[in-house]
């Protein structure tokens, strides 16, 4: 570069040289033709090209306009779950990278990191007040000022409201957050989530006889479609009360479909053992209201279709009853044409088909009764149409030998009679 320079000058001087050995007028034209050329010397005496001190200027001024990022805008820290945090924030122009760290009272408590629109940092258990801050960087650019987020975290512990109810909480952001605790001033107990608004979402209601209550809240009293309500229970067994699973609305289990389960509904064992149905009232049957269900007659039980009539159940519609205890089977002989002296050795296993022991004392419509031996085997069944009340049973003729349970249709059919009592 400096040879070139200086083979310049020297050919300036001899055009200069040249020029002066004519007249002025030959040197002003010829002083017209040549362009002037700049440069400049060095301080070490050196000359540069004009080129090259353009490229020198542009590294200057790369360096001099190198611009501040702007801040984040709408930068929010939720709560995802009990490990994360969400951060969100839009996105700056130009900025590649974004990083967030957390303070509480001045000190950090988590170093710079890297995120993402929407992405999760970890999560903070501690009470106190933490300041989110959060910087947006771009290659080639200055790092943005940081912004900030405030986070609160306050806990609870037994804090006695306007009602004397104590509440043990946390509140994140001044919201509820979490497991939640409420003493009554009567003794009962909620366990379970609040809402926004303060009010129990879901979770389980102790009361102080043992009653509970396990599912949603709307306004504060029973809403869901699937809680359960347990009542006459011993303390801490909630298998040995009565339980209703079900639909809930407006505080109450009235007009709603669910599953009544009651062993403890009759000491001796016997009665009603569940309901399925529309519910009348809290937790309990409607006059005339269909049901499928299960009722124990003690060495017996029914299990099908139900009506609730004069404070009552009753076998009315299809289902089965079932013998759990050896009941002989020769006062049956009036039944078939089998003696009560074989019959004498023989016991009931069950009758399956249609029911009306309100207004026919039993077994009325198309059924079939099964008999067993003492050792439990098959020994044969006796299909038809039975009128219990009337003591009357017609032949079934398009019965579906098919439909017997499986272990009976190897056995034969017992001879029929026509009327019986």
């Amino acid at each position: 570069m400096k040879k070139n320079a200086l083979n310049l000058l020297v050919l300036l001087m001899a055009s200069s040289v040249i020029a002066s050995c004519g007249n002025n007028k030959g040197l002003e034209e010829s002083s017209k033709e040549i362009e002037p050329v700049s440069s400049i010397i060095s301080e070490s005496g050196s000359v540069e090209s004009e080129s090259e001190v353009v490229s020198s200027s542009e590294e200057v001024s790369s360096q001099t306009q190198q611009t501040k990022l702007d801040e984040v805008e709408d930068f929010l820290v939720v709560r995802k779950d009990a490990s994360d945090f969400v951060v969100r924030f839009s996105r700056v122009e130009n900025a590649s990278n974004y990083n967030v760290s957390i303070y509480k009272d001045d000190e950090m408590v988590l170093a710079p990191q890297n995120v993402v629109i929407g992405g999760t940092i970890p999560s903070l258990t501690e009470e106190g007040v933490y300041t989110f801050k959060i910087v947006a960087e771009g290659d080639g650019y200055i790092a943005s000022d940081p912004v900030t987020f405030t986070y609160t975290i306050e806990k609870w512990v037994e804090r006695v409201d306007e009602n004397n109810c104590k509440w043990t909480i946390t509140l994140e952001q001044g919201i509820p957050y979490g497991q939640a605790r409420i003493l009554y001033p009567t003794g009962d107990v909620y366990e379970g989530t609040i809402n926004s608004n303060f009010e129990l979402e879901e979770g389980k209601l102790t009361y102080t006889n043992n009653m509970n209550y396990i599912g949603k809240f709307s306004n504060n009293v029973f809403a869901d479609t699937n809680g359960k309500f347990t009542w006459s229970t011993v303390a801490g067994d909630d298998t040995k009360g009565n339980t209703y699973v079900g639909a809930f609305a407006n505080g109450t289990t009235d007009g709603q479909v669910g599953t009544m389960t009651l062993p403890a509904y009759y000491t001796n064992g016997t009665g009603i053992q569940y309901f399925t149905g529309k519910m009348s009232g809290m937790c309990w049957a409607g006059n005339n209201i269909k049901y499928t269900g299960k009722i124990n007659y003690g060495g017996q039980y029914y299990e099908g279709d139900l009506i609730f009539v004069n404070n009552d159940f009753h076998r009315i519609g299809s289902g089965e009853n079932i013998w759990t205890s050896n009941e002989n089977a020769s006062w049956f002989a009036g039944y078939t044409n089998t003696t009560s002296s074989v019959l004498k050795t023989k016991y009931f296993d069950r009758y399956i088909g249609e029911f009306d022991d309100l207004n026919h004392a039993w077994f009325f419509g198309k059924g079939v009764v099964y008999l067993k031996n003492p050792d439990g085997t098959p020994y044969g069944y006796v299909v038809g149409i039975w009128d219990w009340k009337a003591g009357t049973l017609a032949e079934w003729t398009d019965f579906d030998k098919s439909t017997l349970i499986e272990a009976y249709q190897e056995e034969g059919v017992l001879d029929l009679t026509k009327n019986f009592n």
